[in-house]
Order: structure tokens, then sequence, then C-alpha cells
């Protein structure tokens, strides 16, 4: 773990101070310079950790670099991003994800007391609400990433709302609905970006993105809400444990048990990162080696132990090289050997992503 000196913990809670003093007497700073783009051009996106810091009775949407740089905040929309935190008056940033290319983030906000989407450009300038539900599409409490996602090509952009899953054309904002269940609780986009793999009502199941009918694919065990495809044709999920289940849903694999719930997955340069109980009998980071995409002849590999002193779960962008996760409520980094490891937040974190994210123009302060 990293050692901090006491000037450097007295620089760090001076600054804190004077963020919360400026929160509370509504000052503002000018936005940090970002990249304006072209129409159609792909920016030159970097792998940005997106989480939500809560300042006393107010959460507010964080990015910075995975090895915590170039930390900045969302301001009130139109205003871009904030070298520290300013009052929205009445909204609370509750969970955001990135597009893959890296040119815009949806967020899920709530104002008003009701939680809706948001689509916000990668600099913060501009936004639009892909939800306008006066009774919001979901509790506060239950605003998660993982029930938002963009589509590989990031021309859709699919979400729950009131339990179903939702995808929306973001070239026509044509949107439609997948299932009439209510119960959807997390999503996932084949790399084709084809059909969805959706959890909930206890089944993991693969629906069609256009429409169709899903095809069962496991039955779900409760210990997390996170998914991914391994390939086009392996999804990774949670129940006791890893597992990978065939797009089929024939050929069902365990990885890697795991007894701790909740859990969480992270996909990581060479493998899968989860949670499971450490011969202190405590959760830690576990990052369970997969031989080739889709192949579950790794089943046997042994799990290496990355974190020491506690995890409650875990992050990574897809093929990364860094781990983000939750140490108590605090969010911390390290490589996929575990050095290196240091806090990204000073502050109680709600929720996490790590995506690619257009940089700020000019470098960052």
């Amino acid at each position: 773990m990293k050692q901090f000196s006491p000037i450097a913990v007295a620089l760090g809670l001076f600054s804190t101070f004077c963020a919360g003093v400026c929160l509370l007497l509504g000052w503002s700073a000018p936005a940090l310079a970002a990249t304006q783009l072209p129409v159609g051009e792909t920016p030159s996106a970097q792998a940005t950790v997106l989480f939500t810091e809560r300042l006393g009775r107010h959460e507010v949407l964080v990015r910075c670099g995975t090895q915590g740089t170039c930390k900045a905040y969302l301001g009130a929309f139109g205003r871009g991003w904030l070298p520290y935190p300013s009052p929205k008056r009445g909204r609370e940033d509750l969970a955001a994800v990135a597009s893959p290319n890296g040119a815009e983030f949806a967020l899920l906000a709530s104002q008003k007391g009701a939680t809706n989407l948001w689509l916000v450009s990668a600099d913060g300038l501009q936004e639009r609400p892909v939800t306008a539900d006066d009774a919001g599409i979901v509790a506060a409490e239950d605003a998660s990433t993982d029930s938002m996602a963009f589509s590989p090509d990031s021309s859709r952009l699919a979400y729950i709302a009131h339990g179903d899953v939702w995808v929306e054309d973001l070239a026509d904002g044509q949107a439609w609905t997948l299932t009439q269940s209510g119960s959807a609780s997390s999503l996932a986009w084949t790399p084709d970006g084809s059909a969805l793999a959706v959890e909930g009502g206890g089944m993991v199941s693969r629906v069609p993105a256009d429409g169709g009918d899903p095809v069962v694919l496991a039955q779900a065990g409760g210990d997390g809400t996170d998914l991914f495809w391994l390939a086009p044709d392996r999804l990774a999920y949670l129940k006791g444990g890893l597992r990978s289940v065939s797009a089929s849903g024939k050929e069902d694999t365990e990885l890697c048990a795991s007894t701790v719930r909740p859990n969480s997955l992270a996909r990581v340069r060479g493998g899968v990162a989860l949670l499971a109980l450490a011969a202190t009998g405590i959760p830690e980071v576990f990052v369970q080696p997969v031989a080739s995409a889709g192949s579950t002849r790794s089943g046997k590999a042994v799990a290496t132990q990355v974190t020491q002193g506690g995890a409650q779960a875990v992050f990574s962008a897809p093929g990364g090289d860094t781990l983000c996760f939750l140490r108590g409520s605090r969010l911390w980094r390290c490589g996929l050997d575990g050095g290196g490891a240091a806090p990204l937040s000073s502050l109680p974190v709600v929720s996490v992503s790590v995506g690619p994210l257009a940089p700020l123009a000019g470098g960052c302060r």
C-alpha cells in the first residue's frame, strides 16, 4: 500500500476542505478546456475512470485517468468539466458509462426527485435527455452502471427503464423495448452488436437487439449483476463464482468458485477479475486466467490474489492492465500484479465505470 507523507496528507485535506467550502457557498470555477470535435470525427479516446463522489448530501460525477491524473468534476449541464465540484442546483449524478468511441457518455441523474437518463458529450458541454419520465425510470438508490450500455459501434444505447430493456438508435432517436417482464437488472451487448445478454427474473437470457424471442442461457445465482462476453459465443456471469456459458446455453462451465455475495466481474488482459475469500477470510480481488477468448479449458487454472487489505467490488476497462476496486467506500487502483496500489478518491464513492473518453484539450490541471 502506498504511504503518504504528513505534508501530502495535509495538502489533500486542505484541498478537500476548499472544495467543500466552494460547494456550500455556491462558488464556481471556469470550465476546463475540452475537446471540440468536428461532426463525425472519432476522438482519440483514453482509458478514463468515471465515478460519483458523495460530497455531503450531493453526488457529483468525476473523471480521471487510470493513474488518478487529470481529475475533474462535471458541472451544471453546459458548463463542462470543472477543477473542483460545483453545486448543480437540484441535479444529482448517480452513474455513468462512456461510449466505445469516447465521444460521449450516458448519465443517470436525478432531478426534482425523478431519475432519468441523459446523453452527454465527452467535454460535458452538450447534453440531451434520453428519457423524461416524471416518475423516473429507476429509483435513485437502484441506479447502476449495469443498467445501461452502448453498442460496440457506439450507434445504439441500451438501458433499463422500469425493469425492462430499451434500445435507442442514437442517429434518429427511435427507441424500442426488448422485454416486458419488468425484472431486468443488468445487460451487456454481444461483441457484434446483434444481441444483448440480460439478467433478470432469476435468469440470464440472450435477446436480439432488434426484437425477438429471448434464449435462456442460464439460471442466475444472485451473486451479482455483472455480465460481459468473453467471445461472440461465450458469456461470463456470476453464480457461485465465475462461470462461462455458450451463446446457445448448452455449455456452462465453472471457471472460478467464490462464496462472496454480492460479487463483481472485470475483464482484464489475459483473464477475468472477481472477488473471492482470501486466507484471511475477507474478500479480495483475484484474477482468473482465461487461456483464450471463449475457452473453457482454463477452468482449472489457479486464480491469483491481487489485493491485500480487502475489496468490495472490482472494475476495469476491457483488456485493461489496471484494476480499480472499492475498499470500504473509497476507490483504489492497482496493477494486475497488485503493485502501485493507491487511492483515486478521498471521499465516499457510489458508482464506478471505466472506459474510453476523449481527453480534455490542452492537458489538465
